[in-house]
C-alpha cells in the first residue's frame, strides 16, 4: 500500500473526553507509522491545549490546529492564519452586548474576560466538571480585559448564547466560519467562531500542499461536528461509533466507540496495519 495520511481529531477520537487514550489507539498509532502512514493531529485545539504525553508517545509527521488555522509539517509552521483585529472587535462587542459567555485561542493560552471564566466555569459544573478539570482539560486562560483587541486570535469559543447557528451566523455576518462545540453536551448555543475560509479542510490542503499529499490518499477520523468539513474534503471519512448522527451521514465507514476499540478497528478494516 503506498502512503496514506492519516488526519486524526483528538476529542473523542484519539483521547476521550477523560482525557485517556485507548492503549489500542495507541497501539495502531504506531503500527500505521512504521508502515510508513503518516500521522497528522487535526484538532479544534491550540498548540499549548495538545497533551504533552499525546505528543511524546505517538510520531506525529504534522499538526492542523485551532480548527486550521496554524498547519505544522515535521516540526515547521507552514501556515498561521489570525481573526483580523477588526473583525475580532465586531465579534467581542457583540458577544458582550449580548452577555454571552467567550474564550479567545491563541498559539500558547487562552484569554478572555473574568466574567467569561467564572460563567463558564458554572456551566461546565452543571455537566460534572470541575474547575481542575478544565485547567487539565484546556490549559492556562490568561485574563485581559482588552481581549478584542488582540492581534494573535487563532479562533473564538462561545457558551450558551441563546441563539442556534443559523441565527449566530445572520446576527454576525459571513466574514466568520461557526461551527458547533466539540466537547461536552452543550447543545447547539454553544460553538467555535473562525475566518471565513479557516477549518479543518483547509488545515488538510495547505498541510497536503506542503508535502506533495494527495487527497486521495487521505483518511479523516472524527466524531463531531467541527469535523464535518474535514471529512467532506477527503475520499475516506470514518466516523466513531461514538460520533454525532450529522457526521456519520457523511461517513465512508463507521467503526466502533472510542472505547470499543474503534480506531484500530478501523485502522485494521482498511489495511493500515
Amino acid at each position: 500500500m503506498n502512503t496514506k495520511y492519516l488526519f486524526l481529531d483528538i476529542d473523542g477520537t484519539l483521547v476521550g473526553f477523560d482525557g485517556v487514550m485507548p492503549s489500542s489507539a495507541s497501539e495502531a498509532l504506531k503500527k500505521a507509522h512504521e508502515n510508513g502512514h503518516k500521522l497528522v493531529i487535526c484538532t479544534g485545539r491550540q498548540l499549548s491545549q495538545v497533551y504533552p504525553w499525546l505528543l511524546k508517545e505517538i510520531p506525529f509527521d504534522g499538526l492542523i490546529l485551532s480548527g486550521g488555522a496554524m498547519v505544522i509539517n515535521d516540526g515547521k509552521v507552514v501556515a498561521h492564519h489570525f481573526i483580523s483585529q477588526s473583525s475580532l472587535k465586531k465579534l467581542t462587542d457583540y458577544f458582550e452586548n449580548s452577555n454571552t459567555a467567550y474564550y479567545l485561542q491563541t498559539q500558547n493560552f487562552l484569554v478572555s474576560k473574568k466574567w467569561c471564566v467564572d460563567r463558564t466555569l458554572s456551566l461546565f459544573n452543571k455537566l460534572g466538571y470541575t474547575k481542575e478539570d478544565l485547567l487539565t482539560l484546556f490549559g492556562e486562560t490568561v485574563i485581559d480585559d482588552n481581549a478584542g483587541g488582540r492581534s494573535d486570535i487563532e479562533k473564538l469559543i462561545y457558551y450558551d448564547s441563546g441563539v442556534d447557528f443559523s441565527e449566530l451566523q445572520k446576527n454576525i455576518g459571513d466574514e466568520f466560519y461557526i461551527v458547533g462545540y466539540s466537547f461536552g453536551n452543550l447543545g447547539n448555543t454553544s460553538g467555535e467562531i473562525a475566518a471565513r475560509g479557516v477549518n479543518k479542510a483547509s488545515g488538510i490542503k495547505e498541510y497536503l500542499d506542503c508535502c506533495g499529499g494527495d487527497i486521495n490518499d487521505a483518511f479523516a477520523f472524527g466524531d463531531a461536528e467541527n469535523d464535518i468539513e474535514m471529512f467532506k474534503s477527503v475520499n475516506t471519512g470514518i466516523a466513531m461509533g461514538n460520533a454525532c448522527d450529522e457526521l456519520k451521514h457523511l461517513a465512508s465507514y463507521i467503526t466502533a466507540d472510542i472505547t470499543d476499540d474503534g480506531l484500530y478497528k478501523a485502522f485494521a478494516h482498511f489495511g493500515l496495519i
